[in-house]
């Protein structure tokens, strides 16, 4: 658990560090490091393939099913780069509300299919690659002055998690009528994670139990609010005084 706590630091660090960054280029920055983790994705994928021999293990349909970016911090990661591309507020206000969040709880439990792997193993350090990358974006989008947060953005981010939710509901169920079962963003079920689990063992209904994962998310994001707005306040108290 060390070592992933170190992890999520360095992520948040690194967020952090890009308000040393900021300029003109900061989007074009930030849409690089996005792209830039979609082909960290492929390479995770395709070591898999040749080298963990995922598809004698498991199966091609099950390979197939789990190299769609579907899962959460993907889903996070399209809708920020769509965001940043577009200059679209309600897309951006998720990668900074979100994603680091989202980036730092999968790094702290990650799914079960890593347990007693080593962390220098390829396909896990690639993972903690693309999750790392995550949080730095979903921070720097904010540091680097590219997205000034509101408590407005709230409601809809926790909205859009909703329909993404409801939607990859409704794909899980799609490719369980072929026999498949890829539960995408774990919405039938925790899958054995452990913080998923405790959310599903308080309301034991796929779907369902994911809106009060939201809910914390919201809850969550707007603490992230609260604290920004009190170190703009003494950032400022401390600057006036400094003026007298």
């Amino acid at each position: 658990m060390t070592a992933k706590i170190i992890v999520s630091i360095i992520g948040i660090l690194i967020g952090l560090c890009f308000s040393f960054f900021k300029s003109r280029n900061s989007r074009k920055i930030l849409i690089i490091l996005c792209i830039s983790s979609f082909v960290d994705f492929i390479i995770y994928r395709t070591w898999a393939i040749w080298c963990d021999a995922y598809i004698d293990t498991y199966g091609l349909g099950e390979f197939i099913i789990r190299a769609i970016p579907l899962q959460l911090c993907y889903q996070l990661m399209i809708a920020t780069l769509i965001g940043l591309l577009k200059n679209n507020r309600t897309l951006m206000s998720v990668g900074f509300l979100v994603m680091p969040i989202g980036g730092v709880i999968t790094l702290l439990f990650p799914d079960s299919g890593f347990n007693g792997m080593n962390y220098l193993h390829p396909t896990y350090f690639m993972f903690m690659i693309i999750h790392v990358t995550m949080i730095a974006v979903g921070i720097g989008i904010y540091s680097m002055n590219v997205y000034h947060p509101s408590y407005r953005d709230v409601p809809k981010v926790g909205l859009f998690l909703a329909l993404i939710a409801v939607e990859t509901f409704i794909i899980n169920k799609l490719f369980n009528l072929i026999g498949l079962n890829p539960n995408y963003m774990y919405t039938l079920g925790p899958n054995g994670n452990a913080a998923l689990s405790f959310f599903y063992n308080m309301l034991p209904v796929p779907l369902l139990y994911t809106f009060l994962i939201i809910l914390v998310f919201m809850g969550l994001a707007m603490i992230e609010l609260f604290l920004i707005r009190c170190a703009s306040k003494i950032r400022a108290f401390t600057q006036n005084r400094k003026k007298e």
